[in-house]
């Protein structure tokens, strides 16, 4: 199965964490390609099995660094938003990871199938650090057989996350239990896991990180081929 990962943006060292997700699903038996062309991949996906979003790409909110609007704002537009849209409606598998949930911003029907976003002003995360992650063993193949474990990351908390959200994996700080990992079904028979880890690559050095990022690939294109054998 062919796997496209969109990688890049700010803050964060993309290239590493989207090279070790590379080699997480190249050991799980796709082949891979990370594009930096965000725009460009989304209008590629025609042979695409499985989707991964590890950008940070938004375009409002322009009072959230200003500086560095000029390189990093992304609209989508024309065929970019197309393809996207269309890849989800046909039911393609798609990984979201860490800053997917800021990325697309002026697109609703992302915002719908992820069933999170990013709010400026009110979403943060505590210093990145030990978290210890919560998982809900067996309750779903993304998670099935997989125990509660401990990662170097940072938790996003205070998401804008859908009432539907039914949380795998969570993290609690400040009172509050945060949801980290969720899988959903969208469109035409279509699926989506977001994983709100992956800041840094030593994230993927957890063994159970990894496991979950494998299960999660293959639950969101089993039984699914959208591009050619």
């Amino acid at each position: 199965m062919r796997a496209v990962i969109l990688s890049g943006g700010i803050l964060h060292d993309f290239a590493a964490t989207s090279g070790a997700v590379r080699d997480l699903l190249t050991d799980a038996g796709f082949e891979v390609t990370i594009d930096a062309d965000v725009e460009a991949a989304l209008e590629r996906l025609a042979e695409v099995d499985l989707l991964v979003v590890n950008c940070m790409k938004w375009c409002t909110h322009e009072e959230f660094h200003p500086e560095l609007r000029s390189e990093w704002l992304l609209r989508l537009r024309g065929r970019a938003r197309e393809g996207l849209l269309g890849f989800l409606a046909r039911g393609g598998g798609v990984l979201a990871l860490h800053t997917a949930s800021i990325s697309f911003d002026d697109l609703p029907e992302w915002r719908h199938a992820l069933g999170a976003h990013w709010v400026w002003g009110r979403t943060t995360h505590p210093p990145r650090g030990g978290t210890h992650v919560v998982v809900r063993t067996d309750a779903h193949p993304v998670v099935s057989g997989l125990s509660s474990f401990d990662v170097h990351d940072e938790v996003y908390s205070w998401l804008d996350v859908a009432a539907d959200v039914e949380p795998l994996a969570w993290s609690r700080h400040s009172g509050a239990d945060h949801p980290l990992v969720w899988a959903r079904e969208m469109g035409d028979g279509g699926r989506i896991v977001y994983d709100a880890l992956g800041h840094g690559p030593e994230s993927y050095e957890s063994d159970t990180h990894r496991m979950l990022v494998r299960n999660a690939a293959r639950w969101v294109t089993e039984g699914r081929r959208i591009g050619p054998a």
